[in-house]
């Protein structure tokens, strides 16, 4: 896994966005943000680097997240078209009920942009952010993007949308304290959030895992085609391993370590 966290950055900084996100990436870099919360992070998934090669990761994750940023603030959504068998996927969630389930991987809002551009009747749940000027924010992009999203009673919205035949999506967390179901990540335990269990037992439906690929590929993966035998670990087994492999390939656009991901098992140093 190392050598994939020490290799070339692949963004540019050619464009005046890539400046701005240069300038916006070495504040958070040179002021140390999350820096201790990345380290716990990058020890828990396998990332035993150290010294210059962390520095230089950490540099990478902020210049994608920053570039991320200033994209989403632009409302630019990638208009690569996506490959073949995403294109057929794409087909199936515009015609029937669908689950969708995405991480915080690149530019996760865009993705919702994207698949409402193109069809997918789209409707996606969040928690609101703590900070009601920043949450105001966030729900005046989303409506830019065309992206309609309900921040609470997400059960009930997901179960109705389900049931008019439609995509109900959510980012799947790996910290979700009250939950009872638990998966492996980078071999830990977590905790998942169970609202996806929940909607799939009183609805059953497809299952696709949704990611924009570095460099603008929409890329769609079926990880659960129905509901039958032991459809719960098969969810969260095929789910844990498409993300990881994302991980291992692009760990600096999963934007997830900048989060206490594995609270539950060991402190993080500022979160109680």
């Amino acid at each position: 896994m190392e050598s994939s966290f020490i290799s070339p950055m692949e963004a540019s900084f050619i464009t005046p966005r890539g400046v701005f996100a240069a300038l916006l990436a070495f504040m958070l870099w040179a002021s140390g943000f999350r820096r201790r919360v990345i380290d716990r992070n990058l020890a828990y998934i396998g990332g035993n680097i150290g010294g210059n090669a962390r520095l230089r990761f950490r540099w990478r994750l902020c210049f994608a997240a920053s570039r991320d940023f200033l994209a989403l603030l632009s409302g630019a959504i990638p208009r690569t078209a996506p490959p073949a068998r995403s294109a057929t996927l794409l087909e199936t969630m515009k015609t029937g009920p669908s689950l969708l389930l995405t991480a915080h991987f690149h530019n996760w809002e865009a993705l919702a942009g994207a698949l409402r551009s193109r069809g997918v009747p789209l409707l996606g749940a969040a928690r609101p952010l703590r900070n009601p000027w920043a949450e105001n924010f966030l729900r005046f992009l989303r409506r830019r993007l065309g992206v309609p999203v309900v921040s609470e009673k997400w059960a009930l919205a997901g179960l109705r949308h389900l049931g008019q035949s439609r995509c109900f999506g959510l980012l799947w967390d790996q910290h979700s304290p009250a939950s009872e179901f638990t998966g492996r990540f980078f071999g830990h335990t977590v905790l998942l959030n169970p609202l996806p269990f929940f909607l799939l037992r009183h609805h059953p439906c497809p299952v696709f895992f949704g990611v924009f690929l570095p460099g603008g590929n929409l890329r769609l993966i079926r990880i659960l085609p129905e509901i039958e035998g032991a459809w719960e670990r098969k969810l969260i087994r095929r789910y844990h391993r498409v993300l990881e492999t994302l991980i291992r390939m692009h760990p600096q656009f999963w934007y997830g370590f900048f989060h206490a991901r594995f609270k539950n098992i060991a402190p993080y140093p500022g979160h109680f």
